[in-house]
């Protein structure tokens, strides 16, 4: 307690014993504070280390299958993320499962036992961590698990292809095999395109990197591969989106760093509720149906959101015209990697709208349309039927008849150099 002499303030010693108790409580909360972080980076490490000690257990599981449900490495040449399956160094392939900042992890595949068919592992995932300086390694950590692999099959459900790249579900689990310029393998890295003469960088799927504040613990449904990233839509209907991040095209809300080398959650709003569906990606945009609703977000130059404007967005909006807010669900949806135009399934009419240069959109003209637009059924092979899918692809032509790519131009042909032509159309099937 303090004492106060009226005629002279505070006495020294009440002044010293406050200050002294006051010094305390700083240090304590000062040390409460350091505790708290210490134990959040001991987590993030350990999650990172056992992330990595589950990559060699897929990786495992993964050789196992693919070679007659036989073993084909040994403790002496053990799987590591840049060995083939008999443990043989991979030109050109990473030797991390993960490079961050200052950490990288990687895995140990050896054998414990072999019995009865069952194949038991022994699996190290380490992480190190360097200096930011000097890149030496200061710290290290490791986990160890024992894992069965009895050659079970991977069960497909879902599977999509982009450009250089496929993405499927198996058992649940999000694999990608192809290129990995943008990152669009989810496995954390960025890599070169195209590889290397004789690397056999990309030949073999690898799975999405499954972290904390991603798709760990989440079960997924849906692949989608695009132009340069891939998305997942998990059984919960979250979606998670990886890889080139430009115009906003992984829906997070904000533009994250470019390439985004892991999964990320699309920032869904309030009213997008209800099961996602399908997913279809076109040229650095990409819509959902969820709830029977069609949302859309990234690159918006031509429209193809379908929101009455060109303005690019960072997360889903709702489509006009078409939906269960507007009486006619969305049942199918469906672009183009180099499209930029979208065409969907609703009421048993087909839609589209988006870019329309080649009359692509299907409404007996070659306008640009800010919403989705009635393909005309009433002059052609539609009228009278019901549409239950559409299809839209957009493919570069050279005059020699070869298929090519398209470039920065947007439309496959050099500034300089004219001699290619585009094809972009869209069909539907019908009942």
């Amino acid at each position: 307690m303090l004492i106060i002499n009226p005629d002279r303030g505070f006495a020294l010693p009440s002044i010293m014993i406050a200050s002294v108790v006051m010094l305390l409580l700083l240090v304590t909360a000062i040390s409460s504070v350091t505790t708290t972080r210490t134990a959040l980076d001991d987590q993030y490490r350990n999650t990172l280390t056992r992330q990595a000690a589950e990559s060699g257990v897929r990786l495992a599981e993964a050789c196992v299958r693919n070679n007659d449900m036989t073993v084909t490495w040994s403790n002496s040449s053990p799987l590591r993320p840049n060995t083939d399956c008999s443990g043989n160094a991979v030109t050109g392939q990473s030797a991390y499962v993960l490079e961050s900042g200052n950490f990288r992890t990687s895995f140990t595949v050896g054998i414990d036992s072999t019995a009865g068919g069952v194949y038991t592992m022994n699996v190290e995932g380490l992480l190190e961590q360097t200096r930011t300086s000097s890149g030496a390694v200061w710290r290290t950590s490791q986990q160890v698990l024992k894992a069965e692999v009895s050659g079970e099959p991977l069960f497909p459900t879902s599977v999509s292809g982009g450009l250089y790249q496929v993405c499927a579900v198996l058992s649940e689990e999000t694999w990608c095999n192809g290129g990995n310029n943008s990152g669009q393998m989810g496995n954390g890295r960025q890599e070169p395109l195209p590889p290397a003469a004789g690397s056999a960088l990309y030949e073999r799927p690898e799975r999405v990197l499954r972290l904390s504040g991603g798709l760990l613990g989440k079960k997924d449904k849906i692949a989608s591969s695009g132009s340069g990233r891939a998305c997942t839509v998990t059984t919960d209907n979250s979606i998670y989106c990886w890889g080139s991040s430009g115009y906003g095209s992984l829906g997070v809300g904000y533009t994250p760093p470019n390439p985004q080398t892991t999964p990320i959650a699309v920032a869904k709003p309030a009213g997008m509720t209800g099961e996602v569906t399908a997913i279809a990606q076109g040229w650095n945009s990409i819509c959902a149906i969820s709830g029977g609703n069609l949302w859309c977000w990234g690159h918006n130059n031509y429209g193809q959101l379908g929101i009455n404007n060109t303005t690019n967005q960072t997360s889903p909006v709702r489509v006009h015209n078409i939906g269960t807010h507007a009486g006619r669900p969305v049942t199918d949806v469906a672009s183009h990697p180099y499209s930029e135009s979208f065409c969907a399934t609703a009421g048993g009419d087909a839609y589209c709208w988006g870019r329309n240069t080649y009359g692509q959109l299907g409404d007996n003209s070659t306008t640009t349309r800010l919403t989705p637009t009635a393909v005309r059924k009433d002059d052609g092979r539609l009228a009278g039927r019901t549409v239950i899918k559409v299809v839209n692809v957009t493919s570069v032509r050279a005059h020699d008849g070869q298929i090519s790519l398209a470039d920065g131009t947007g439309d496959g042909c050099t500034t300089a150099n004219r001699n290619c032509y585009v094809q972009s159309y869209s069909c539907a099937l019908t009942s």
